[in-house]
């Protein structure tokens, strides 16, 4: 009975080692045609993958830098702060511009 468990232990260990060995030559074999190394070729899919989740953060960033511009000026204060700085004012108001006659 165990010389049996032993055999079909020996049996799936060698099955599993033929099966990584097949996935993995086509994938070794297509690195060596393009002439790099496997491990070059996982640096540079690394480094490609390190640059664009720096990119999605800037991104986000924007995004967010964005959003909050445009809540601050949905915003009457923001929509008034606005208008002041385009020159309009309200109805009776009087502008003093101080500092820019010199």
């Amino acid at each position: 009975m165990a010389r049996k468990l032993v055999w079909k232990i020996l049996f799936l260990a060698l099955a599993a080692g033929a099966g990584v060995l097949i996935s993995v030559k086509p994938w070794i074999q297509d690195a060596d045609a393009q002439g790099r190394s496997v491990w070059r070729q996982l640096k540079l899919q690394q480094e490609r993958s390190d640059r664009a989740r720096a990119d999605m953060r800037a991104a986000e960033k924007e995004r967010a830098e964005l959003a909050a511009e445009r809540a601050r000026l949905e915003s009457s204060a923001g929509k008034e702060a606005l208008a002041r700085e385009r020159g309009y004012k309200r109805p009776g108001e009087t502008i003093l511009v101080l500092g820019e006659g010199e």
